[in-house]
């Protein structure tokens, strides 16, 4: 039986409790008891918003085996997108299963699962922090003929609830071609399937769609070989990422970012007219007008400039700004000031579905004039000091499914600092369960207004 000799370094409370009764009698497997046999398991993090995890198997009570039941210390502090660099290994049969998020005061997850002695299990872990699930997804080899490799695929990206998986040449679109792996539910992995090898893209689309999600770029897949791909999200509305297991071997597996990612456009800059947007010299956006906002749209990921135009005199720059475009993320880009000082700046959004009967709401601050603002959610604050051309951090606001006869509506205020001075009012901010929301504060202090994006 495995015992983790760390578990004092680990500062939570919850945490060290659990970990503190793995460092208890671990002599499992001598002083006459029966042998024990283990299974052996590995951990991936894909809990975006969850930080760091520890998790920990503990035996069900069995009167009749004459084994103590310790716990086992899988994993401590292990981050999101974190894989554990080999197996640990663990007793065989039901286990109870629990994963502790750093600075949360219950578990994430709490439950049974049971393991096969002398087998290989990868536990994937993923979803919002708010309904976790956790796959142990038994770790099976199959044999290939000559110049082929077995392929499963793992959906853990909530958001879509089935995907189709398509294994090309780089050079080749998803527009004619048929999936390799079809249909694969959340929360679940596909049959083995067995593929020619060779240097292949993977690409991710919801089910029937030929609009990519994600892309691998070229992977060089071995022959004989056993692979899992692992798609998750990292919070984006859309857009997924990709984590690639050799089956059999050892090691944590290596993750496949996306060369993809996505932004949207925000025109609050008073007294300009309609403007395009450029990435790497492509248009991407034209004629957006003031006080308005475009949905997302897909660009190569990577630190890219966004150049922004008057749209009647498009050769000609008004500001640029340079994102980072994080793989499989989505960003927005906020273009305001006045004429002849426009400026632009770039705010990574988080799309992470709020947990059940919430919306996720931020505010940004995007008046070139105002300076900065307190935000008053029904008459109670809810950000201080948001600076210029800042954003606060997302809150959750109760809200009623989209089914419903009517959304729920909240007063919002900006108010100047330290003030009960209302800078701008709205009476009746709309939201709805399961979406996120940005609220922006807009226009010279003179004539304040506002602009409402729904950006999932």
């Amino acid at each position: 039986m495995r015992c983790s000799p760390h578990a004092a370094l680990i500062r939570l409370g919850l945490v060290a409790a659990i970990a503190a009764a793995a460092l208890t009698g671990c002599n499992g497997g001598s002083g006459g008891y029966p042998t024990q046999i283990n299974a052996n398991v590995r951990v991936i993090n894909a809990i975006p918003d969850s930080g760091s995890i520890s998790v920990f198997l503990t035996p069900v009570p069995n009167t009749n085996s004459g084994i103590p039941q310790e716990t086992t210390t899988v994993v401590q502090g292990l981050p999101f997108e974190g894989l554990t660099p080999n197996y640990v290994s663990v007793p065989e049969g039901p286990q109870t299963l629990q994963v502790a998020v750093e600075g949360g005061a219950t578990f994430v997850v709490n439950t049974n699962i049971t393991l096969i002695g002398l087998k290989n299990y990868t536990l994937y872990l993923f979803g919002p922090s708010s309904a976790v699930l956790a796959l142990p997804n038994l770790d099976l080899t199959a044999n290939t003929g000559t110049g082929q490799f077995n392929l499963s695929v793992i959906n853990g990206a909530f958001g879509t609830p089935a995907a189709d998986v398509y294994v090309l040449p780089p050079n080749v679109s998803v527009d004619s071609t048929t999936p390799a792996i079809s249909g694969v539910p959340y929360g679940s992995s596909s049959a083995i399937t067995l593929l020619n090898g060779g240097t292949f893209s993977v690409r991710f689309t919801a089910i029937g769609s030929k609009i990519v999600l994600y892309d691998s770029g070229p992977i060089t897949f071995e022959n004989a070989a056993t692979y899992q791909i692992f798609m998750y999200t990292k919070g984006s509305s859309t857009l997924l990422n990709g984590m690639l297991f050799t089956v059999g071997g050892t090691g944590p597996g290596t993750v496949i970012n996306s060369k993809i990612a996505q932004f949207k456009l925000v025109q609050v800059a008073p007294g300009t007219p309609q403007i395009n947007a450029y990435v790497q010299s492509g248009l991407i956006f034209s004629n957006l007008p003031y006080l308005n906002a475009t949905s997302y749209a897909l660009v190569p990921s990577g630190a890219s400039p966004v150049t922004i135009t008057q749209s009647s005199v498009p050769g000609v720059p008004l500001t640029t700004v340079t994102p980072a475009f994080s793989p499989a993320t989505d960003t927005s880009v906020i273009v305001t000031g006045f004429p002849g000082t426009q400026t632009a700046f770039a705010l990574q959004d988080n799309n992470t579905p709020p947990p059940a009967g919430t919306a996720s709401v931020r505010f940004i601050n995007a008046s070139p004039d105002l300076g900065p603002v307190d935000v008053y959610v029904d008459f109670v604050k809810r950000a201080s000091s948001v600076a210029t051309n800042t954003a606060s951090p997302y809150i959750l606001l109760p809200a009623a499914d989209i089914t419903a006869p009517a959304p729920n509506t909240y007063a919002v205020n900006f108010n100047y600092p330290g003030t009960q001075t209302i800078a701008l009012s709205i009476p009746a901010f709309a939201v709805n369960a399961g979406r996120t929301y940005t609220l922006y504060l807009a226009g010279p202090a003179s004539q304040l207004t506002n602009v409402q994006t729904q950006d999932r």
